[in-house]
């Protein structure tokens, strides 16, 4: 019979969001991975007696930071490094060509905190695993995850925009795609503030406590 194939409307609604759920889950998943693997690599790269030097200058320049500065200066800093990062990825969702950049991104992300809590363990031991633990990581964790939504948000507005480059693409109109990146971005936004926010708290409760 004609239509029997055809699943009830509200069904087929319910399926479509479904998949379209699954579909941004393995994305968030890859770029879990890809962050991760960033670490390793950069612990790996420390263990081996690389970038030694260059990660204890920036070590030290984030510990000078955090003892001769107040909260403020410590939040408005935090915020700086977190917003590079996303003004860079939030660029590259508006170009067809981006997604290589949103990975880019979430490797050097993931490559940078490698070697910071590589180094603190292979230069301070326990007392540097506990100083990763209880400054680093928890602002890291929460920015990662923002850095990680904000890739995949880009990610999927480069897609729409490339896809409309294509030979035989029919004419879509973006604005309202947009928007919802834009909102969006918002949230991630916030996510980050909230992040640099507890940067600064820990760093100003705990950095003088913890002997390195």
């Amino acid at each position: 019979m004609e239509g029997t194939n055809r699943l009830p409307m509200p069904r087929r609604r319910r399926r479509a969001k479904g998949a379209s759920i699954s579909s941004a889950n393995f994305k968030f998943l890859i770029m879990c991975v890809v962050v991760i693997t960033g670490m390793i690599v950069g612990a790996a790269i420390i263990q081996r007696g690389y970038a030694i030097y260059y990660t204890k200058g920036l070590f030290e320049d984030f510990i000078s930071l955090r003892q001769s500065h107040g909260f403020f200066s410590v939040f408005f800093s935090s915020i700086g490094s977190v917003l590079i990062l996303l003004i860079i990825v939030f660029i590259s969702g508006l170009s067809a060509a981006g997604i290589p950049i949103s990975f880019a991104a979430l490797i050097y992300k993931g490559l940078g905190l490698g070697l910071t809590c590589g180094y603190l363990y292979l230069s301070y031991g326990f007392s540097g695993l506990l100083f990763s633990v209880v400054i680093i990581v928890p602002h890291a964790f929460i920015s990662s995850v923002a850095l990680i939504l904000a890739c995949r948000e880009s990610s999927r507005m480069s897609m729409f925009i490339f896809s409309q480059l294509l030979p035989e693409s029919k004419y879509y109109k973006l604005w309202n795609d947009f928007k919802l990146f834009c909102r969006r971005y918002l949230i991630i936004l916030v996510i980050s503030i909230i992040s640099c926010f507890i940067d600064a708290m820990l760093s100003k409760l705990f950095i003088n406590l913890i002997s390195l």
